[in-house]
């Protein structure tokens, strides 16, 4: 017998439940790895922090001698690792405190 007018069983019911709450936190949790990923990899190669050309002609200045330390590129194997990390952390810890703290009433 069914729950309802529906037919639907309550396992069935509540198994698409579930899968309408967890369907979609691998995919959300991909892409935020992602963009995650993005973000650290461009501050490590200093994207985020890139001097006026005034201040890179002068040799003797922190500023510059910080700079142009900055903008060393990732090679690909540690861009790799770098991506690896990130979908790691997402996955492994991310998602799963978003679920909790999401499931837990306020």
């Amino acid at each position: 017998a069914g729950v309802g007018a529906t037919g639907y069983s309550a396992y069935e019911l509540a198994k698409w439940g579930l899968f309408a709450t967890f369907g979609p936190a691998p995919v959300v949790g991909f892409i935020s790895g992602t963009a995650v990923y993005i973000v650290v990899r461009d501050v490590i190669q200093g994207r985020y922090a890139r001097l006026p050309k005034s201040a890179l002609a002068v040799d003797d200045s922190p500023e510059a001698a910080a700079q142009k330390e900055a903008n060393t590129n990732l090679t690909l194997w540690q861009s790799l690792k770098l991506g690896l990390h990130m979908q790691l952390d997402m996955f492994v810890l991310g998602e799963p405190t978003i679920v909790v703290y999401g499931l837990v009433p306020g």
